[in-house]
This record gives structure tokens, C-alpha cells and sequence, in this order.
């Protein structure tokens, strides 16, 4: 995924890809490269004179990268498609919700009978 926002006279782009490559170009030029495998962080970067912060966090059924120039922020959303697939991923999720707590309240009680059997056996 990429994104691509001007920042001054200066053309930054922030390219995201699968496994945590990240790659930061300004008017082309490559300027970090790095891998990261974490869903939440900040990227602290130069254009130009400006101070650029790029804020990643990612929470059960949503996404946010947002850009800041100077503390102030430039961009709410680097990479809504990756917001909307997030949230369309949570979505299908809901209808298993109450089937995987119905499974977790069973597996509980189970493991409570197992105890309780084992205490028993044990007296």
C-alpha cells in the first residue's frame, strides 16, 4: 500500500507492504527502509526542515495511521483502505462473537469440573 501526501514543496510517500516492510520517500528518494512487525508505534522523520511524526495504531475492528507535520495534524487517515478492511474483517466476526464466549464459558466450566474432580480424588 501507498500513500502520498505534499508536505511544503516536498512530495512525501509512505509505502507499507505485507510481512512489515516500510519504506519513506521524499520527492523520490529513499530516505528510511525498515521492517517492523508491531501494530502500534510512531515513525519520526525529516522533510525538508519539518518535523514529520507518523502515529500507527491498531485496535480490534479499526485502523489508524495518521501524519503529523510539526505536532500538528496534516493527515487523519494515511491508509483508509486498510481502516475499511479492518473494520469489513470485524464485521464477519460478529455473528461467531457469542458462539466463541458460549465456548469459553463451556471450557471454563469444564476445567472447573476437572479441579473440582481432582480435589475430590485427592481428600
Amino acid at each position: 500500500m501507498k500513500s502520498s501526501v505534499m508536505i511544503d514543496h516536498h512530495l512525501f510517500e509512505v509505502e507499507f507492504f505485507n510481512f512489515g516492510r516500510e519504506k519513506y520517500y521524499v520527492d523520490g528518494q529513499l530516505i528510511d527502509n525498515r521492517w517492523n512487525l508491531s501494530f502500534v508505534g510512531t515513525r519520526k522523520l525529516k522533510v525538508g526542515n519539518r518535523d514529520v511524526k507518523i502515529n500507527v495504531n491498531s485496535v480490534p475492528g479499526e485502523y489508524y495511521c495518521q501524519l503529523f507535520v510539526d505536532n500538528t495534524l496534516h493527515t487523519e487517515q494515511l491508509f483508509p483502505e486498510i481502516n475499511e478492511k479492518v473494520r469489513a474483517m470485524a464485521e464477519k466476526r460478529k455473528p461467531f462473537e457469542s458462539r466463541i464466549k458460549a465456548a469459553k464459558i463451556f471450557v471454563a466450566a469444564l476445567v472447573a469440573c476437572a479441579i473440582a474432580v481432582t480435589l475430590y480424588n485427592n481428600l
